[in-house]
């Protein structure tokens, strides 16, 4: 998606206005932008929809610029201590109501419009330009909402807003969830390159003899169980779980690799908004692959049997990349942007390519937004429903996995080991390489065991 500044649409405004002879003053010669704003929208008839979204970008822009004042800056709340934009749409539509361009009415109450804001901002559209074909499907979207909002009879709109905003909700919740859980995988990927950096070659030969002696006693219990089985249909019935034992090896030996830092910018270079705005990039292109993506919802799709066996399979290998921290995520300092987040560069390397076969997707949808389905106030209340729903169900297993990441045993054990004396590091050396030796002790054992069973 395109991105354009307050400052630019307001030209392109002021411009469209002179043009039809409107008395109009230059906005961005004003040092408060939102009564300028408020003026041209008049003078244009622009609508209420599209008067919320510019008051909007004005607030996101000062909210990342605090050397800027106005009156926005005072609805901007979040600049007192919170990391968090708050729109104020309050604010946005106490301003409206007393220069006369909203009056409130059944269909645009103040939680309705609020939930406007809040899907806005979800979509990013405060952030595209103001005549891109984003923003004007999203205020026709929007337009189309308020028509069926207004044929409802008044229980119903109650429903139709508590339902909206239940969703809104759940969809922002599970945009933190999905980034959490990135970071979280990234944390732990720190904890295993340096512990991989203290123990690298004796845990790794743990490792590898106890997939062997895994694989040894999953193959005994084949031929047990069949004495006719020969070597080569037991190798074919063990094959997929060997590889995946051997790739979890290989995943953690990665991780062992310790690449040279990126060039590191000088010190108190990078602000606090440019972290935030990376962490919601990264969040933006993590819903967004998501959606695309997820191998749950690509099988649900209905063109998902037109593509090849290959196809799905190189689908379903994106993802687990994407979710995968790779060495070169770990190569960054403290003070860079990379450091607690996920590689940006990385996600969308891996969704340009997972675009070049979804497009051969009959009726995918390459550019999923928050966008309600439904012609009637009960079909809307209905995909509502049916998307929290589907949510929860996201939601709790996302949930469940951050959980899971952040109390994984093998890291908890990790940090622990990590923050041993050098004096205790060698002594938990001692005691791996004792480890090895019994293991191959016990794979020799299981080895000669098997093949008496042949």
């Amino acid at each position: 998606m395109n991105q354009s500044s307050l400052k630019d649409d307001l030209n392109l405004l002021f411009a469209e206005a002179k043009a039809r002879n409107l008395s109009v003053s230059d906005p961005n010669r004003t040092r408060s932008k939102a009564p300028a704003i408020v003026d041209l929208a008049r003078a244009l008839d622009l609508g209420i929809e599209q008067t919320l979204l510019l008051l909007l970008k004005e607030r996101w822009e000062c909210f990342h610029d605090p050397h800027r004042e106005g009156e926005a800056r005072q609805g901007v709340k979040a600049l007192k201590g919170r990391n968090h934009f708050d729109p104020d749409p309050d604010g946005m539509l106490d301003r409206m109501k007393r220069e006369g361009l909203w009056r409130p009415s059944p269909g645009q109450s103040r939680e309705f419009v609020s939930s406007f804001i809040q899907e806005a901002i979800l979509n990013r559209i405060h952030e595209a330009p103001m005549r891109s074909p984003e923003w004007e499907r999203f205020v026709a979207n929007a337009q189309d909402e308020q028509r069926v909002f207004q044929s409802a009879d008044m229980e119903t709109k109650e429903r139709l807003v508590d339902a909206r905003g239940r969703w809104i909700l759940r969809c922002a919740l599970h945009e933190d969830l999905l980034l959490a859980l990135m970071n979280q995988q990234m944390a732990n990927a720190r904890i295993t390159q340096v512990f991989m950096q203290i123990y690298n070659d004796l845990y790794i030969e743990l490792c590898s003899l106890d997939s062997k002696k895994e694989g040894l006693l999953a193959r005994i219990a084949l031929k047990s169980d069949d004495l006719s089985l020969t070597r080569d249909e037991m190798e074919a019935c063990l094959r997929k779980s060997d590889e995946k034992r051997q790739k979890k090896i290989e995943e953690i030996t990665a991780l062992s690799l310790v690449l040279p830092p990126f060039p590191v910018p000088e010190i108190g270079s990078i602000t606090a908004e440019e972290v935030e705005e990376y962490r919601k990039e990264v969040k933006t292109a993590l819903r967004r692959v998501w959606k695309l993506l997820h191998p749950d919802l690509l099988a649900k799709h209905d063109g998902y049997e037109v593509i090849s066996l290959i196809q799905r399979e190189r689908l379903k290998d994106i993802w687990n990349e994407i979710i995968k921290v790779r060495p070169d995520e770990l190569a960054f300092e403290p003070c860079q942007l990379g450091y607690q987040q996920r590689s940006l560069e990385r996600i969308l390397q891996m969704e340009r390519e997972a675009r070049v076969i979804l497009e051969t997707m009959p009726g995918i949808d390459l550019d999923p937004k928050y966008t309600v389905q439904g012609k009637t106030p009960e079909q809307r209340i209905q995909w509502y429903e049916t998307q929290c729903r589907l949510l929860d169900e996201d939601i709790e297993e996302t949930r469940a996995q951050v959980t899971a990441q952040t109390h994984d045993p093998d890291i908890a054990e990790r940090r622990a080991v990590i923050d041993l004396s050098e004096i205790q590091r060698d002594k938990m050396r001692e005691e791996m390489a004792a480890q090895v030796q019994q293991l191959l002790s016990e794979v020799s054992t299981l080895q000669d065991q098997l093949d008496r069973l042949f």
